[in-house]
């Protein structure tokens, strides 16, 4: 299934006509020409800005028909008065930490405002932070995290409320996101799902599509990444 496509996307300065697939449980990636273009891009294929042409699809809906919260970076469902779920989150490269909160409020504060309030919402967090492996630095805050933790956390906190796409935006001297995956296989090996086969991707049901402006730093992820130029994608 198709989690995430961009048709004939074009953005004035950084694409024509991208035409991008993402299928649900893998990972593409779009290598852009400098750190503004993948700013962007990112924030237009989110829906927090309009493309000058084009549509970016998530399950088959369009991006821009789904309710926003543009301060969570986050676009809910058509039926988010009866759903948690989000169609489409956005992970900036330094994971858009708060100084005040811990890693478990975090995740907590990530709920969306707009959406209805659940009872479960602190087992949905727990979970989260079990999954991801963070139990160990749950109460720290982002000055006591490593730059891969914080990347870590900022993924967690966008998987949490259960999205169908999530775009990560990539930045020179932050850690690849190859390692940032890797990263939370080696802490979920180190805790009660020891045995447990490595997953090859984050969640085998959500799209994930890397932005960047090196191929090399997304090889391991995608070994065929989409070259964009500011006149034309080849």
């Amino acid at each position: 299934m198709v989690g995430l496509r961009l048709e004939r996307l074009t953005v004035v300065g950084v694409c024509t006509k991208l035409n991008l697939q993402v299928r649900a449980g893998s990972v593409r990636a779009a290598v852009v020409r400098d750190q503004p273009s993948v700013d962007v891009l990112a924030d237009v294929i989110v829906g927090l800005h309009k493309p000058s042409n084009g549509r970016v699809f998530v399950d088959d809906t369009v991006v821009s028909q789904q309710h926003t919260d543009h301060r969570r970076h986050r676009k809910h469902r058509l039926n988010h008065q009866q759903s948690r779920q989000c169609g489409i989150r956005l992970v900036p490269a330094d994971g858009w930490l708060e100084p005040q909160h811990t890693v478990f409020d975090h995740i907590l504060q990530a709920q969306c405002p707009t959406a209805p309030a659940t009872e479960d919402a602190t087992k949905t967090v727990q979970e989260t932070v079990s999954a991801f492996g963070l139990e160990p630095i749950a109460e720290r805050r982002p000055e006591h995290l490593t730059p891969t933790e914080r990347q870590l956390l900022g993924l967690a906190r966008a998987m949490c409320w259960k999205p169908s796409a999530v775009v990560l935006e990539d930045a020179p001297g932050q850690p690849t996101w190859d390692a940032v995956f890797g990263d939370r296989r080696r802490r979920v090996r180190r805790t009660e799902h020891v045995g447990v086969p490595d997953p090859p991707v984050p969640h085998p049901f959500v799209a994930m599509l890397i932005i960047t402006t090196d191929a090399a730093r997304v090889r391991q992820l995608d070994d065929d990444p989409v070259g964009v130029e500011p006149g034309g994608v080849r």
